[in-house]
């Protein structure tokens, strides 16, 4: 069966979530379609720049600043 590119195709190709046949027909289009290759590269870029921003580590102790903040609050409850 032939694959319709859309750009939901071309992110879940960029994403590697595409069953091996149409990965293999994505990968045939852009091979011959440049602008369809750019967008993959794209969204690869994007999504490493997203996992780059979201990587940290979020079981950081909160800043001293907001605890004596907070401490000051439930104290005047």
């Amino acid at each position: 069966m032939t694959v319709h590119i859309t750009d939901e195709i071309l992110m879940a190709y960029a994403d590697e979530q595409l069953n091996a046949e149409t990965a293999d027909q994505v990968a045939a289009y852009i091979r011959d379609h440049p602008e369809a290759r750019e967008l993959v590269e794209d969204y690869r870029r994007t999504a490493a720049l997203a996992a780059a921003a979201y990587s940290a580590p979020i079981n950081e102790p909160p800043p001293p600043r907001l605890v004596a903040t907070w401490q000051l609050r439930l104290r005047s409850l």
